[in-house]
């Protein structure tokens, strides 16, 4: 989907799992829950050049919006 609402986030740092990162994808995540979340890549993608079985943070309350430019690369905006 192209929007994407957390609304179970039982603890800092459970997770969402990105789909895979193809040119010209724009994903908007948004976390409005008490607390943050973790966002990962699949397989190989990256996300702000982060690996994926690293993942990034997404505090709550927010809302991102992933853009990938290139296949394998999510970028946070």
């Amino acid at each position: 989907k192209a929007i994407n609402n957390i609304t179970t986030c039982a603890a800092n740092g459970d997770s969402v799992l990105m789909p895979p990162a193809m040119a010209g994808m724009r994903v908007c995540v948004i976390n409005f829950t008490a607390k943050s979340a973790q966002v990962f890549g699949q397989g190989s993608d990256t996300i702000d050049n982060v690996a994926t079985a690293t993942g990034v943070t997404q505090p709550s309350q927010t809302a991102v919006d992933y853009v990938c430019p290139t296949d394998g690369q999510w970028f946070a905006l």
